[in-house]
């Protein structure tokens, strides 16, 4: 758990919070379009990045396999990182893709067939949101399953995580800043190309390092970085 950054309710700020950052870069862009754009360069930030986390205790059940991840309200459920069943067996899932299978449940990677063990227990997401353990328990242990996710705003979230704020604000900004720019239209005078590209790529590359902050959270080992190309 140590050194990863969990969403936090009581700290949270509106969306408003980043204009600063980015109407002296598209002056005459209406807020609401540059807050839209905010919002979006936010789950990009924290859909490919993994930067931002939550957990769940569970009591596992006698009999019972599927369990239901929640978050906060305006945030939703990206892919899992860390499951720990029974305070013995800590698993996380793999950071590479996993082989294609025919048949079989539909794991957070995006790939069918695949399982994924922790300890003497198997599991596999059946959505982003629905974790299923094989086999089920035959007794009732509380607090027995511990599992940690990436999490993301929604589309519609209404809210902005402080440490999302206090520590990426100025990247989230450079994405909103590079679609702004990108935009074309009579009546649109911010429009920048050149710009654009600049902006976002300080974005991929602050994605990048968080990717990397991430990474290094997940072993004890030496690491080599590679950025990953984003297409």
């Amino acid at each position: 758990m140590a050194g990863n950054c969990y969403i936090d309710p009581n700290k949270s700020l509106s969306w408003d919070s980043l204009d600063s950052y980015i109407l002296p870069w598209v002056l005459g862009c209406p807020v609401e379009i540059l807050r839209a754009q905010a919002r979006l360069a936010a789950i990009e930030f924290c859909r490919r990045s993994g930067i931002l986390h939550d957990e769940n205790y569970f009591d596992l059940q006698t009999g019972v396999q599927e369990y239901f991840l929640s978050t906060v309200c305006d945030y939703q459920v990206v892919r899992v990182y860390e499951v720990t069943m029974l305070n013995q067996w800590t698993f996380r899932p793999t950071i590479s893709k996993p082989r294609r299978a025919s048949g079989g449940p539909f794991n957070s990677v995006g790939y069918w067939g695949t399982s994924w063990w922790c300890g003497p227990y198997g599991f596999y997401m059946k959505s982003p949101s629905v974790i299923q353990i094989t086999p089920a328990t035959q007794q009732d242990f509380p607090a027995g399953l511990r599992v940690e996710f990436v999490v993301m705003p929604t589309q519609d979230g209404c809210t902005l995580d402080n440490y999302l704020y206090e520590t990426w604000a100025e990247s989230i900004a450079a994405g909103a800043i590079a679609r702004c720019k990108a935009m074309k239209g009579e009546s649109v005078t911010w429009y920048d190309p050149q710009g654009s590209k600049e902006f976002m790529v300080r974005f991929i590359n602050d994605m990048n390092r968080a990717r990397g902050n991430v990474d290094m959270n997940h072993t004890s080992g030496p690491v080599a970085m590679l950025a990953e190309r984003w297409v």
